[in-house]
């Protein structure tokens, strides 16, 4: 019932705020809503944050720092409120017989696909989201994309056509949060226990340098909204996401998206640019709730607004560059480009325009290089290799095969998405510039260069940075975080060019335009497919999820210990599953009591017990980590007991398991073998 009402207090509490907020900015109405929202959003987390570093957080602060926002803003509303903009008065609709039919018809077709999505969730470990979807499931979805791009066209109002694009958007994004009811990935684990330690807490050493506005943000939905913890931390991001997408497309003025007027007068222009430009954006980085992905989104959302308003205004200004320092509080390798974009976008110098250019181009590669003399883990410059090309060329790109229709689909989907995005992006280079009759219009010159500079960056830390502390398997992945950036920082040119695209497809015969429209719901619905990890002729993915059987046997080893203090050494599943269970508030020493993938000696153990399963090795473990409880004065027990855990899944699984069967003391196996327990005592 507490959930329920703050579910509905949630959306209220955002309206008013948003609304009270917008009348301090001189700006349209739909544009000062969003932008106010996102500022009072910005100031909690970065007062939180302040707040956090200099004490603590406790819940009563965030609800003091909450409830005052609000006297604070109709204060600031009553002094400084400027008289609303008036919104230009809304195009003639036309004939709306077929709106409603259609319009309740995508709203089913959601809804259907939703459901069949969440009776689809599993519990076990699985490689891929699609092995436990039915095919029809795509056959909805294109069914779903096109009746939303026909009930588009008849061009609702702004509160429809965000809620058929919501519809649209919540099963895009959200497929692995419902098939994955537990959770997917290790990251999701890591912060959801971390949040919790500071909710029961107040706060967690070491404080972290990052994260801390993602942390506030579900923080405040946690303790203010009464919200499970759980829920914000698997929903926040594909929920946010499908209401600011469409929220940014329809507030972004239309004489810059359509330079040249709406082709011939058509209705189907808005709606099928729309379905152009997210066809290329690139939407995996908004499905999973993880700081990376919230603050890709913040920076998504800031672009679009500082590219689609005026910013001679030192309010708007001030409202840009608090969201942007929380996106920086939420994730630095988002929040530095930002924090530069904006530099850019404010000055009307070119010299200082061209100096803080150059000046973000390297910033990246620095930060990382500083930091890394600073956690004493130096990161030197070499020579591009060949070796890190690694990564960057999709499986089968270069050796096609068709055995399966999805072998087709994964080969040939990438294809006719880059052919599109390229077609997009030469149009919206060649039409930016009308707007404003030169090419330093915002659109063309702000886009650009910041995808100039975010490629640069790319460029710099992928192949003349090295950081050999990290596996091979994490060497490239910071860079790599920079690709979605860059797409999302070109979007608004990919948004112009595939309206210009459509004055071309316009006057073509009804027939050809139906067939276009059919082929542009094919590649959406191929684009949804390649969202999520796959399992196919192409491509085999490794990344199994937290299952039931992670969780009986993190179970089962805690049983087994009887109070006694051990460790144990398992993949990032179970881990995760241990995450979920006990939190952080187990720890030998400075080292968690089982493995942090990539942050933690007891994944070199891990490995090395997977090389050769023995009690020696199980030993050298327990050894290590005493000796680190004895170095840094912790009050554990000596550790006497060690656990090993194998999943039928590995690869070699059937000689690690004969192996260990050899040395254990105890072996005990879950679910029939899905998971093998060895046990060792000392």
């Amino acid at each position: 019932m507490a959930t329920a009402l703050g579910l509905l207090l949630l959306p209220l509490f955002a309206g008013i705020s948003g609304e009270i907020a917008g009348r301090l900015l001189p700006l349209p109405r739909k544009q000062g809503f969003l932008l106010g929202l996102l500022a009072v959003i910005g100031f909690q987390l970065v007062l939180g944050s302040i707040f956090f570093y200099l004490w603590r957080l406790p819940g009563w602060l965030l609800a003091i720092q909450f409830l005052l926002t609000f006297p604070l803003l109709l204060s600031l509303e009553r002094r400084y409120g400027l008289p609303p903009y008036a919104d230009p008065p809304p195009e003639p609709t036309g004939v709306r017989r077929l709106f409603y039919p259609l319009a309740a018809l995508s709203f089913i077709l959601s809804s259907t696909l939703t459901i069949l999505l969440f009776v689809s969730r599993t519990w076990d470990a699985t490689p891929s989201p699609w092995l436990q979807i039915p095919t029809i499931a795509f056959v909805l979805f294109f069914l779903l994309v096109l009746t939303t791009t026909l009930a588009l066209a008849y061009r609702p109002g702004i509160r429809l056509t965000m809620f058929l694009l919501a519809s649209l958007l919540i099963p895009t994004l959200g497929v692995a949060t419902l098939i994955f009811p537990l959770g997917y990935g290790f990251d999701l684990f890591v912060h959801e226990a971390t949040i919790r330690y500071i909710a029961l807490h107040g706060t967690v050493t070491p404080k972290p340098p990052y994260y801390l506005g993602a942390y506030v943000l579900e923080l405040i939905g946690n303790e203010l909204f009464l919200i499970p913890l759980h829920w914000i931390n698997t929903w926040v991001v594909p929920v946010l996401a499908s209401v600011l997408i469409p929220a940014v497309y329809v507030t972004f003025p239309q004489h810059i998206l359509w330079p040249r007027g709406m082709p011939l007068g058509h209705k189907m222009g808005n709606a099928i640019s729309f379905l152009l430009g997210i066809s290329m954006l690139p939407l995996s980085a908004f499905i999973l709730s993880t700081p990376q992905q919230l603050a890709d989104l913040f920076f998504f959302v800031v672009v679009w607004i500082a590219v689609s308003v005026s910013t001679e205004s030192r309010r708007t200004k001030l409202a840009l560059a608090i969201v942007s320092l929380a996106t920086l509080l939420i994730h630095p390798i988002a929040g530095i480009p930002l924090l530069c974009f904006l530099c850019i976008r404010f000055v009307t110098s070119n010299t200082w325009g061209w100096i803080f250019t150059g000046v973000g181009s390297v910033l990246l590669p620095l930060v990382f290089f500083l930091f890394g003399l600073l956690k004493h883990q130096p990161i030197h410059f070499t020579w591009p290799h060949v070796s890190n090309l690694q990564g960057l060329i999709p499986d089968g790109f270069l050796t096609p095969h068709f055995g399966t229709l999805w072998d087709f689909v994964g080969t040939v989907g990438p294809g006719l998405l880059f052919l599109l995005g390229t077609s997009c992006a030469w149009m919206g280079i060649r039409t930016a510039h009308i707007v404003g009759g030169h090419r330093r219009d915002a659109v063309y010159r702000v886009s650009t260069g910041l995808a100039t500079m975010l490629v640069i960056n790319f460029l710099l830390l992928r192949f003349f940075l090295a950081a050999d502390f990290l596996p091979d398997s994490e060497r490239f992945s910071y860079a790599d975080r920079l690709l979605p950036l860059i797409l999302l920082s070109f979007s608004p040119i990919l948004f112009v060019g595939a309206s210009r695209l459509l004055e071309y497809i316009m006057p073509l015969p009804r027939s050809m335009k139906t067939i276009l429209l059919v082929l542009l719901c094919l590649t959406l619905t191929v684009h949804w497919y390649r969202l999520y990890p796959r399992q196919d002729g192409l491509t085999r993915s490794h990344l199994y999820n937290v299952s039931q059987n992670d969780l009986d046997g993190a179970r089962f080893i805690e049983g087994a210990a009887d109070g006694r203090p051990y460790i144990v050494l398992g993949d990032q599943a179970v881990s995760a599953a241990a995450l979920s269970l006990y939190g952080f508030e187990r720890t030998m020493g400075p080292h968690y009591f089982y493995p942090i993938p990539n942050g933690s000696p007891l994944s070199e153990w891990f490995l090395k017990m997977n090389e050769k399963p023995s009690a020696e090795t199980a030993d050298g473990a327990r050894t290590f980590i005493n000796a680190e409880c004895a170095r840094t004065g912790c009050n554990t027990p000596e550790i006497t007991l060690v656990y090993f855990l194998v999943h039928d899944y590995w690869w070699d699984a059937t000689r690690i398991r004969e192996t260990a069967k050899t040395n254990a003391a105890t072996v005990r196996e879950i679910d029939g073998g899905k998971i093998v327990i060895f046990g060792y005592e000392f």
